[in-house]
């Protein structure tokens, strides 16, 4: 079932009561369990819901999870007895597949989904528990089941989805119904299998891919089954086909868990500075990861700016929102402003050259790959009236004045140059007399925490100082570790959890790239990194990076450089050598090896890149053609999606990651690698595991990965 934003605080109140009962007659010691994507989105709203907890003293758990390998493991500990979850939160993961089917929950639990990815499981939103507990109205009152925290998606848009769904399945069944039907569901379903890496045999593989691991039959189930129920062929076929273009249109993403958060809590009236960024921080994060389009931005912005003049007493200054400096009232000052932020990468931390060639939308316009590209920027300095000493120290050494006039000669000179879009409207949060974080700078340190924090080597050495893209010289493990932010106080002390984790089999896979994680060979001869919890560390300080003390994440601001420096490096270098190939749907890009090759074993890592390199060649021009009158006009780019493949040597596969394309920047579209992937691997036979909760994401072996590309272009 789906509950409506508006039944958000009757829900809450009823975890609490469920919570609260449970605790006072003993039967449960931790009755709530919060399951959490890696992603910002999910953090942000993990952080929020464990603020109210806490105010209504509700002992509860968080767990992370990487992907359906863990959450599988995770819905185990649920099913056990001796557990006592009653209720269970997914933030940001689930709703896209059957939960009720893939948690098989105890009598009385009832699993909360919260998720912005799309498009719904449809059994999550019209499957109530009667369904399930049969004719047993006593049983039906105790049964489990799954509420879906809707964002208004399903009454706007999905009526006609509704009826199909229940035509199909609630109609009465015939005898008629036989190995045709089977047959049908099985055209319907999604060919790649879960975990494939990890089967034991054929027999284990297929009982993954049949009833655990095939996201698309546990969402479809039912689709194909009701061939001959009551209604007409013709019939039957329609509400098929209505179903099967619903879930082949493509993944994209609804409110941020976040902001649905927020509303709850607004209407418990518990809202304050503190979570209202947290608010902000999560749809910043939907916005500069391109998952949202700017539309819907902009209409959430106006959403937000409300919120922050009701909460922030900040006097009215005119000009406070058209420069890049922000008016501070003194040390305690935590006010948040709304502020027209720059697409320059982390601009009041680093300097501003490095800021703006390290920004995707400004390499891409100048071509800064380019030499021609370096001295278009260099020019565009020198029109403004800034030296380039002055663009290449720190910013916060730069002259006042020149801080001052920034945003207006930069909005001045820079059309010369073909930069139109260079500012986006955004939210700054003051921290006494240290200077001002952005929403998108948290969204970057944050960003660059989940995936590199810790096991992943890089550059430090040449952040500051204007320069280019400094190669490193020794191997696949150039640069250092990061510090984790050393002397710096942390709340969790992960650290000294991991300690003791350790000492016991760990369950989760480590990044290659790192000397010390050693390979395993299975039965079937794939090597098998040395299993431990670098992503579970890499979560908490996330959180501790998002807590109201802002040194911690202060500390990941040269993480952050660090890793764009690396992202920048290897999509320039891919663009001089001229490693990206042009197919027929797609553009394909394949890291073979390199000094930053162990940086992008990590999904989310190699999707930057991927938007990068969108960027970057959305404006190139394709070859000449003629017109009617015999001359030469250029013809307009076509935007391409990307396919972009990283290897993996460690455990001899491909991280592969398919990345939209657009032809206007903000423009967002939906995302249809998923089943292309799934049906490339289907048809090429191809070995590939899909564990990642993101449809677009894939791991394929290394020796199929050239026979899985070649037939992604039949779904495109």
């Amino acid at each position: 079932m789906y509950i409506k934003p508006n039944r958000y605080g009757h829900v809450y109140d009823s975890i609490i009561k469920n919570a609260r009962t449970a605790q006072s007659q003993g039967t449960s010691t931790c009755p709530l369990l919060l399951i959490a994507s890696m992603d910002i989105d999910a953090l942000c709203g993990c952080k929020m819901l464990q603020h109210l907890l806490k105010q209504d003293s509700i002992k509860h758990r968080v767990i992370p999870v990487s992907g359906w390998k863990d959450l599988s493991k995770v819905s185990e500990q649920v099913r056990d007895p001796n557990s006592g979850y009653m209720e269970v939160i997914l933030l940001n993961l689930g709703a896209q597949v059957d939960m009720m089917d893939f948690f098989e929950l105890p009598p009385g639990v009832r699993l909360h989904i919260i998720d912005s990815h799309r498009p719904y499981s449809l059994e999550n939103l019209f499957q109530s528990s009667s369904d399930w507990a049969g004719e047993d109205q006593e049983e039906a009152e105790d049964s489990s089941e799954v509420i879906v925290w809707d964002d208004g998606h399903v009454d706007d848009n999905l009526q006609a989805e509704k009826d199909a769904f229940q035509a199909l399945r609630y109609i009465p069944e015939r005898d008629s119904q036989g190995s045709e039907d089977e047959s049908s569901e099985d055209e319907l379903g999604m060919g790649i299998r879960r975990r494939g890496f990890d089967d034991e045999d054929e027999e284990e593989a297929e009982v993954n891919s049949d009833d655990q691991s095939s996201t698309g039959q546990k969402r479809r189930k039912g689709i194909a089954e009701n061939k001959d129920r009551g209604f007409s062929k013709r019939e039957i076929n329609r509400f098929k086909s209505r179903l099967q273009k619903y879930y082949d249109g493509g993944a994209n993403f609804g409110q941020s868990v976040a902001s649905q958060l927020y509303l709850l809590v607004t209407l418990k009236g518990c809202e304050d500075n503190d979570l209202l960024w947290l608010a902000i921080i999560g749809l910043t994060y939907q916005f500069t990861s391109s998952l949202i389009d700017r539309d819907t931005y902009d209409a959430q912005v106006t959403l937000y700016q409300r919120e922050v003049e009701r909460i922030n007493l900040i006097p009215q200054v005119s000009t406070v929102s058209r420069t890049s400096q922000i008016k501070l009232l003194g040390p305690d000052d935590r006010n948040i402003r709304l502020s027209d932020e720059l697409r320059f990468t982390l601009f009041r931390h680093w300097n501003l050259y490095d800021s703006m060639f390290h920004s995707s939308y400004v390499a891409g316009k100048l071509k800064l790959w380019r030499e021609k590209g370096r001295k278009n920027l260099q020019g565009l300095f020198a029109k403004m009236g800034f030296s380039l000493l002055q663009c290449q120290q720190n910013y916060t050494h730069m002259d006042m004045d020149l801080k001052r006039s920034l945003r207006e000669k930069v909005e001045a000179i820079a059309p010369e140059y073909g930069l139109f879009e260079l500012s986006f409207p955004s939210f700054v949060r003051a921290y006494g007399y240290q200077s001002v974080l952005s929403a998108s700078d948290c969204v970057e340190c944050v960003s660059a925490i989940l995936e590199v924090a810790t096991g992943v080597k890089l550059d430090f050495h040449s952040l500051h100082g204007g320069t280019l893209t400094g190669a490193l010289e020794d191997g696949n493990q150039g640069g250092t570790l990061w510090d984790r932010g050393k002397g710096v106080r942390r709340w969790t002390e992960a650290d000294e959890r991991l300690r003791i984790r350790e000492d016991s089999p760990g369950n989760h896979d480590q990044p290659s790239g790192n000397p010390e994680f050693s390979a395993q060979k299975t039965d079937s001869g794939l090597q098998r990194p040395k299993q431990d919890v670098w992503w579970v560390q890499n979560f908490w300080m996330a959180c501790d990076a998002l807590s109201t003390d802002p040194a911690f994440l202060r500390c990941a601001l040269p993480l952050s450089m660090a890793l764009h420096k690396s992202v920048i490096r290897q999509g320039t270098s891919m663009i001089d050598k001229q490693a990206i190939k042009t197919l027929r749907s797609f553009r394909l890009a394949v890291i073979k090896d390199g000094p930053d090759l162990h940086v992008f074993s990590h999904p989310a890592t190699l999707t930057r890149l991927g938007m990068w390199l969108v960027d970057a060649v959305r404006d190139l021009i394709g070859p000449l053609k003629s017109n009617s009158l015999g001359a030469n006009q250029k013809k307009h780019p076509k935007s391409f999606p990307f396919v972009i493949a990283s290897l993996d040597d460690a455990r001899d596969c491909y991280l592969v990651v398919g990345v939209n394309g657009a032809l206007q920047y903000g423009d967002v579209r939906k995302n249809k690698f998923g089943t292309a992937f799934q049906e490339a691997a289907e048809v090429s036979g191809a070995r590939a595991r899909h564990d990642r909760f993101e449809e677009c994401v894939v791991e394929v072996r290394k020796d199929d990965l050239m026979n899985f590309v070649q037939k992604i272009h039949l779904s495109l």
